[in-house]
Order: C-alpha cells, then sequence, then structure tokens
C-alpha cells in the first residue's frame, strides 16, 4: 500500500499496488536506481494511471526506451 503523490498536483493517490521490479543502485547495464509498481484495476488505480499519463503527456508515444516492463 502506498500514497503517491504526483509532480505538482495537490492531490493524494492511495493505491494497493504491488511491487513488479527492483533496480537497486550500481546496478548492471547503467540501468537506473527505481521500482516499478503494478496498480489495481480498481477505481484507485485507474485514476492514478490516468493522472500519470496526462502528466507524461506526448512521452507515452516516444520510441526512447524506458525502464519499463
Amino acid at each position: 500500500y502506498l500514497i503517491l503523490a504526483l509532480m505538482d498536483d495537490p492531490n493524494k493517490y492511495p493505491i494497493a499496488g504491488t511491487v513488479a521490479w527492483i533496480t537497486p543502485s550500481g546496478a548492471n547495464n547503467n540501468k537506473a536506481q527505481g521500482i516499478g509498481v503494478h496498480f489495481p484495476a480498481d477505481e484507485a488505480g485507474q485514476r492514478a494511471k490516468a493522472r500519470i499519463e496526462e502528466i507524461l503527456g506526448a512521452a507515452l508515444r516516444s520510441s526512447r526506451a524506458t525502464h519499463t516492463l
């Protein structure tokens, strides 16, 4: 369970997600440190996903490589 805060958005998003991956600092292949969280298909998860997609905008259609699954 986490409370997600996004950029300058004053809203907080309570998410009952699960950790999908963890990349520790100093990982092989110059991967960036971080975690991935799988959001549930419930209303809270869908609302947070929609807001993240709004923030990312055109970057979602980029051919640039990401650290996601």
